[in-house]
């Protein structure tokens, strides 16, 4: 899949002025249509509807990497209001994704690389991840599970993910010491232990550790 390398919105002028396209639009469900036609014929597939969460939207194909990482500073309601804009058409696509019958939901949501955060874990909290409590929230509305989607070194990340709801965690990188051989970060730990024995309570409609916080 291509990247873009130029950008239609840089400022909340740029953002103002902008006609998001149709999540309706002819042709968007052309491949989960195939694939449902093929289930129904007996073939026995899982289908899984992908979405991007708010920074991975923003920052690789709406607004670029450069803008964004300068609004946090410079303009942060920009950033909502952009963030805001991505997940209405997310939840519009998964609307047509539960309609058509998949059974995941998957958010690719690139937060981190081999060196640590590409977003500051305050950051993201204060102002992406509102947001993507939000997309989750409607998933979870739906009734499917939802894998999050993150290369890198997630873990500075990992308690906000779990307790805003995710279901599944991808890719699991041995190298970040979560790997298979042993889940070393104690709230992964306290996590597999209260999913294990179903005694996780919930908080604000979300799956959470006990005294834990939602979003």
């Amino acid at each position: 899949m291509g990247m873009p390398i130029a950008f239609g919105v840089h400022n909340r002028n740029d953002l103002e002025h902008f006609h998001p396209p149709d999540p309706k639009s002819g042709g968007r469900m052309d491949k989960i249509n195939r694939a449902a036609d093929l289930r129904s014929k007996g073939r026995d597939l899982a289908f899984i509807g992908a979405v991007r969460g708010p920074f991975a939207n923003t920052a690789y194909h709406f607004v670029g990497m450069v803008d964004t990482m300068m609004a946090i500073y410079d303009d942060p309601e920009f950033l909502k209001l952009a963030f805001q804009m991505t997940v209405d058409f997310d939840i519009e696509i998964c609307q047509q994704y539960a309609d058509s019958g998949v059974d995941i939901f998957w958010i690719t949501e690139d937060i981190a690389g081999n060196k640590g955060p590409l977003i500051k874990p305050a950051h993201y909290r204060e102002l992406a991840l509102p947001y993507l409590c939000r997309l989750l929230d409607f998933m979870h509305s739906l009734g499917k599970p939802v894998v999050f989607h993150s290369d890198g070194n997630v873990i500075p990340f990992l308690e906000d993910l779990i307790l805003a709801g995710i279901t599944g965690l991808d890719p699991i990188e041995r190298y970040f010491g979560y790997g298979s051989g042993g889940f070393k970060s104690p709230i992964w730990r306290s996590y597999l232990f209260a999913r294990e024995r179903g005694q996780q309570n919930n908080v604000n409609g979300r799956h959470s550790r006990a005294g834990g916080r939602g979003c």
